[in-house]
Protein backbone atom coordinates (compact mmCIF):
# COMPACT_ATOMS: atom_id res chain seq x y z
CA UNK A 1 0.00 0.00 0.00
CA UNK A 2 2.76 2.22 0.80
CA UNK A 3 4.33 1.85 -2.38
CA UNK A 4 1.32 2.79 -4.27
CA UNK A 5 0.98 5.69 -2.26
CA UNK A 6 4.41 6.38 -3.39
CA UNK A 7 4.14 5.89 -7.03
CA UNK A 8 0.78 7.76 -6.97
CA UNK A 9 2.81 10.85 -5.62
CA UNK A 10 5.48 10.41 -8.10
CA UNK A 11 3.35 10.29 -10.86
CA UNK A 12 1.40 13.52 -9.77
CA UNK A 13 4.57 15.23 -8.85
CA UNK A 14 5.74 14.49 -12.95
CA UNK A 15 2.19 15.28 -13.96
CA UNK A 16 2.99 18.63 -12.19
CA UNK A 17 6.13 19.37 -13.51
CA UNK A 18 4.89 18.37 -16.71
CA UNK A 19 2.26 21.59 -16.79
CA UNK A 20 4.57 23.79 -15.69
CA UNK A 21 7.18 23.22 -18.27
CA UNK A 22 4.02 23.10 -20.81
CA UNK A 23 3.13 26.19 -19.54
CA UNK A 24 6.44 27.93 -19.56
CA UNK A 25 6.92 26.79 -22.70
CA UNK A 26 4.10 28.34 -24.19
CA UNK A 27 4.46 31.86 -22.21
CA UNK A 28 7.99 31.60 -23.89
CA UNK A 29 6.42 31.88 -27.09
CA UNK A 30 4.39 35.23 -26.49
CA UNK A 31 5.19 38.54 -26.97
CA UNK A 32 3.72 41.23 -24.10
CA UNK A 33 4.50 44.95 -25.16
CA UNK A 34 3.72 47.35 -22.03
CA UNK A 35 0.76 49.48 -22.30
CA UNK A 36 2.94 52.48 -20.42
CA UNK A 37 -0.57 52.16 -17.91
CA UNK A 38 1.17 49.05 -15.38
CA UNK A 39 -0.37 46.56 -18.03
CA UNK A 40 0.27 44.53 -20.99
CA UNK A 41 -0.82 43.76 -24.57
CA UNK A 42 -0.06 40.14 -25.94
CA UNK A 43 0.45 38.70 -29.32
CA UNK A 44 2.01 35.44 -30.54
CA UNK A 45 5.63 35.76 -31.03
CA UNK A 46 7.54 32.72 -32.20
CA UNK A 47 4.45 30.65 -30.94
CA UNK A 48 2.78 30.47 -34.35
CA UNK A 49 3.25 26.79 -34.59
CA UNK A 50 1.50 25.57 -31.17
CA UNK A 51 -1.79 23.98 -31.16
CA UNK A 52 -2.87 25.42 -28.14
CA UNK A 53 -2.23 29.22 -26.15
CA UNK A 54 -3.88 29.76 -23.05
CA UNK A 55 -3.19 33.72 -22.70
CA UNK A 56 -2.30 34.40 -18.96
CA UNK A 57 -3.71 36.70 -16.82
CA UNK A 58 -0.42 38.35 -15.66
CA UNK A 59 2.77 38.93 -16.78
CA UNK A 60 6.22 39.67 -13.98
CA UNK A 61 2.95 40.78 -11.64
CA UNK A 62 0.94 43.15 -14.06
CA UNK A 63 -2.44 42.30 -15.64
CA UNK A 64 -2.25 41.48 -19.57
CA UNK A 65 -5.29 43.26 -21.03
CA UNK A 66 -5.17 43.25 -24.65
CA UNK A 67 -4.67 41.32 -27.70
CA UNK A 68 -2.99 42.94 -29.79
CA UNK A 69 -4.01 43.81 -33.61
CA UNK A 70 -3.06 40.98 -35.67
CA UNK A 71 -1.62 39.41 -32.75
CA UNK A 72 -2.27 35.92 -33.57
CA UNK A 73 -3.31 36.15 -37.32
CA UNK A 74 -2.10 33.08 -39.43
CA UNK A 75 -1.42 31.25 -36.33
CA UNK A 76 -2.09 27.84 -39.03
CA UNK A 77 -1.51 25.16 -36.54
CA UNK A 78 -3.88 26.88 -33.12
CA UNK A 79 -6.89 24.86 -32.41
CA UNK A 80 -7.74 25.83 -29.36
CA UNK A 81 -7.22 29.40 -27.12
CA UNK A 82 -8.62 29.96 -23.49
CA UNK A 83 -8.72 33.83 -23.04
CA UNK A 84 -8.63 35.14 -18.97
CA UNK A 85 -11.07 38.00 -17.72
CA UNK A 86 -8.17 40.29 -17.10
CA UNK A 87 -8.60 40.56 -21.17
CA UNK A 88 -10.59 43.32 -22.14
CA UNK A 89 -9.68 43.97 -25.85
CA UNK A 90 -9.31 41.88 -28.79
CA UNK A 91 -7.72 43.43 -31.03
CA UNK A 92 -8.78 43.82 -34.90
CA UNK A 93 -7.41 40.71 -37.19
CA UNK A 94 -6.26 39.26 -34.01
CA UNK A 95 -7.05 35.62 -34.57
CA UNK A 96 -7.78 36.27 -38.76
CA UNK A 97 -7.22 33.22 -40.80
CA UNK A 98 -6.59 30.88 -38.11
CA UNK A 99 -7.95 27.89 -40.30
CA UNK A 100 -7.65 24.86 -38.10
CA UNK A 101 -9.48 27.27 -34.69
CA UNK A 102 -12.03 25.31 -33.57
CA UNK A 103 -12.45 26.15 -29.66
CA UNK A 104 -11.93 29.99 -28.05
CA UNK A 105 -13.21 30.31 -24.84
CA UNK A 106 -13.39 34.00 -23.74
CA UNK A 107 -13.85 34.74 -20.31
CA UNK A 108 -16.14 37.68 -19.21
CA UNK A 109 -13.90 40.98 -18.90
CA UNK A 110 -13.83 41.25 -22.58
CA UNK A 111 -16.01 44.49 -23.81
CA UNK A 112 -14.72 45.08 -27.06
CA UNK A 113 -14.20 42.79 -30.37
CA UNK A 114 -12.17 44.65 -33.07
CA UNK A 115 -13.53 44.62 -36.58
CA UNK A 116 -12.48 40.77 -38.34
CA UNK A 117 -11.25 39.80 -35.19
CA UNK A 118 -12.11 35.75 -36.36
CA UNK A 119 -12.13 36.64 -40.25
CA UNK A 120 -11.53 33.33 -41.96
CA UNK A 121 -11.57 30.78 -39.29
CA UNK A 122 -13.23 28.75 -41.48
CA UNK A 123 -13.32 25.68 -38.25
CA UNK A 124 -14.53 27.33 -35.50
CA UNK A 125 -17.77 25.96 -34.46
CA UNK A 126 -19.33 27.93 -31.83
CA UNK A 127 -19.16 30.96 -30.06
CA UNK A 128 -20.39 32.68 -26.42
CA UNK A 129 -19.82 36.37 -27.01
CA UNK A 130 -19.18 37.49 -23.29
CA UNK A 131 -21.82 39.95 -21.79
CA UNK A 132 -20.07 43.36 -21.62
CA UNK A 133 -19.29 43.42 -25.28
CA UNK A 134 -21.74 46.48 -26.57
CA UNK A 135 -21.70 46.28 -30.67
CA UNK A 136 -20.29 43.29 -32.97
CA UNK A 137 -18.34 45.03 -35.02
CA UNK A 138 -17.54 44.67 -38.88
CA UNK A 139 -16.76 41.16 -40.00
CA UNK A 140 -15.69 39.65 -37.02
CA UNK A 141 -17.02 36.24 -37.82
CA UNK A 142 -16.67 36.54 -41.48
CA UNK A 143 -16.12 33.19 -43.29
CA UNK A 144 -16.07 31.28 -40.39
CA UNK A 145 -18.20 28.59 -42.46
CA UNK A 146 -18.46 26.17 -39.56
CA UNK A 147 -19.77 28.49 -37.25
CA UNK A 148 -23.20 26.32 -35.70
CA UNK A 149 -23.90 28.28 -32.66
CA UNK A 150 -23.67 32.25 -31.47
CA UNK A 151 -24.94 32.77 -28.26
CA UNK A 152 -25.00 36.89 -28.06
CA UNK A 153 -25.51 39.02 -25.16
CA UNK A 154 -28.33 40.97 -23.53
CA UNK A 155 -25.53 43.95 -23.57
CA UNK A 156 -24.92 43.72 -27.50
CA UNK A 157 -26.56 46.99 -28.51
CA UNK A 158 -25.57 46.91 -32.46
CA UNK A 159 -24.47 44.31 -34.97
CA UNK A 160 -22.10 45.58 -37.99
CA UNK A 161 -21.38 45.13 -41.50
CA UNK A 162 -20.25 41.90 -42.44
CA UNK A 163 -20.48 40.18 -39.05
CA UNK A 164 -21.79 36.73 -40.04
CA UNK A 165 -20.74 37.07 -43.77
CA UNK A 166 -21.02 33.76 -45.28
CA UNK A 167 -21.22 31.84 -42.00
CA UNK A 168 -23.06 29.00 -43.97
CA UNK A 169 -23.81 26.34 -40.63
CA UNK A 170 -25.62 29.09 -39.44
CA UNK A 171 -29.16 27.58 -38.61
CA UNK A 172 -30.66 30.07 -36.23
CA UNK A 173 -29.86 33.50 -34.28
CA UNK A 174 -31.87 35.03 -31.52
CA UNK A 175 -30.79 38.72 -31.47
CA UNK A 176 -31.33 39.94 -27.90
CA UNK A 177 -33.51 42.78 -26.21
CA UNK A 178 -31.42 46.07 -26.74
CA UNK A 179 -30.02 45.58 -30.03
CA UNK A 180 -31.05 48.92 -31.68
CA UNK A 181 -29.28 48.13 -35.14
CA UNK A 182 -28.52 45.64 -37.84
CA UNK A 183 -25.84 46.71 -40.63
CA UNK A 184 -26.05 46.00 -43.83
CA UNK A 185 -24.58 42.48 -45.04
CA UNK A 186 -24.35 41.40 -41.39
CA UNK A 187 -25.71 37.72 -42.29
CA UNK A 188 -25.27 37.43 -45.97
CA UNK A 189 -24.50 34.39 -47.51
CA UNK A 190 -25.74 32.35 -44.12
CA UNK A 191 -26.72 29.25 -46.99
CA UNK A 192 -28.18 27.47 -44.01
CA UNK A 193 -29.88 29.90 -41.97
CA UNK A 194 -33.58 29.01 -41.15
CA UNK A 195 -34.90 31.34 -38.63
CA UNK A 196 -33.83 34.48 -36.71
CA UNK A 197 -35.25 36.28 -33.71
CA UNK A 198 -35.72 40.12 -33.81
CA UNK A 199 -36.33 41.77 -30.80
CA UNK A 200 -38.45 44.98 -31.00
CA UNK A 201 -35.66 47.26 -30.29
CA UNK A 202 -34.38 47.08 -33.55
CA UNK A 203 -34.80 50.26 -35.58
CA UNK A 204 -32.87 49.89 -38.42
CA UNK A 205 -31.58 46.75 -40.14
CA UNK A 206 -29.14 47.69 -43.80
CA UNK A 207 -29.54 46.21 -46.86
CA UNK A 208 -29.33 42.48 -47.58
CA UNK A 209 -28.83 42.17 -44.25
CA UNK A 210 -29.98 38.48 -44.53
CA UNK A 211 -29.63 38.34 -48.35
CA UNK A 212 -27.54 35.35 -49.96
CA UNK A 213 -29.18 32.73 -48.59
CA UNK A 214 -30.55 29.13 -49.86
CA UNK A 215 -33.45 28.80 -47.93
CA UNK A 216 -36.88 30.83 -47.54
CA UNK A 217 -36.38 32.21 -43.53
CA UNK A 218 -38.38 32.88 -41.22
CA UNK A 219 -38.12 35.98 -39.10
CA UNK A 220 -39.47 36.05 -35.88
CA UNK A 221 -40.73 39.27 -34.67
CA UNK A 222 -40.77 40.29 -30.87
CA UNK A 223 -43.15 43.33 -31.77
CA UNK A 224 -46.84 44.27 -33.75
CA UNK A 225 -47.26 43.95 -37.79
CA UNK A 226 -46.76 48.31 -37.28
CA UNK A 227 -44.08 48.11 -35.17
CA UNK A 228 -42.01 46.08 -37.64
CA UNK A 229 -43.19 48.78 -40.70
CA UNK A 230 -41.94 51.68 -38.56
CA UNK A 231 -38.58 49.68 -38.68
CA UNK A 232 -35.79 51.74 -40.99
CA UNK A 233 -35.27 49.33 -43.90
CA UNK A 234 -35.61 47.94 -47.19
CA UNK A 235 -39.34 47.58 -48.93
CA UNK A 236 -40.71 44.30 -49.92
CA UNK A 237 -39.75 42.14 -46.88
CA UNK A 238 -43.01 40.18 -47.04
CA UNK A 239 -41.83 38.67 -50.38
CA UNK A 240 -38.61 37.42 -49.51
CA UNK A 241 -39.51 36.32 -46.01
CA UNK A 242 -42.07 34.53 -44.03
CA UNK A 243 -42.25 37.17 -41.05
CA UNK A 244 -44.14 36.10 -37.32
CA UNK A 245 -45.36 39.13 -35.34
CA UNK A 246 -45.82 39.27 -31.65
CA UNK A 247 -43.48 36.27 -30.98
CA UNK A 248 -42.44 35.42 -27.86
CA UNK A 249 -40.77 31.81 -27.76
CA UNK A 250 -37.01 31.73 -26.96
Amino acid sequence: MKKLLFMLTVLATLFSLISCVDGAINLQKLDFYPTGDNSYVVAVGDGKHLEKIVIPKTYFGMPVVEIEENGFRNCERLERVTIPNSITSIGSMAFASCQKLKNVEIRDGVTSIGSYAFLGCISLESIVIPDGVTHIKSGVFEQCKSLESVVIPDSVESIGHNAFYQCESLKRIVIPDGVTSIDQTAFYGCKSLESIVIPKSVTSIGTRAFDGNGSFISIKYRGTEEEWNSINKENNWIYRYDIIYNYDGE
